[in-house]
């Protein structure tokens, strides 16, 4: 089925905003891993991995899929930062930035 769409697959770090030829008549898979279980992170490449289709992965924390992740070509990955402190009021005084969150999961 996904080799019958016309237009290409890319993965998110392909686009250039002002280039419209890097996104237009492009399509994007990303998931965000939010927690979930490595079973079906695990699935769910293995169905990708199949079809040989470009992803983009948010991550939010360790897993034993990271390996896998950094194996398949075409998967990139990013993080997914939380500011739910931030936003409800936990910041400087606890020593809670947006910088010490985004370093934190780096």
């Amino acid at each position: 089925m996904i080799s019958r769409l016309r237009k290409k697959p890319s993965t998110i770090k392909n686009i250039v905003p002002d280039s419209v030829e890097t996104w237009y008549d492009s399509w994007f898979l990303t998931f965000d891993v939010d927690w979930a279980p490595d079973e079906v992170v695990a699935d769910t490449l293995e169905i990708l991995s199949e079809y040989t289709v470009p992803s983009t992965w948010m991550l939010t924390h360790m897993s034993g899929t990271l390996d896998a992740l950094r194996s398949i070509p075409d998967t990139e990955l990013g993080i997914h930062p939380n500011f739910n402190r931030l936003l409800a009021g936990f910041g400087d005084s606890n020593r809670v930035s947006a910088r010490s969150i985004v370093e934190e999961l780096m």
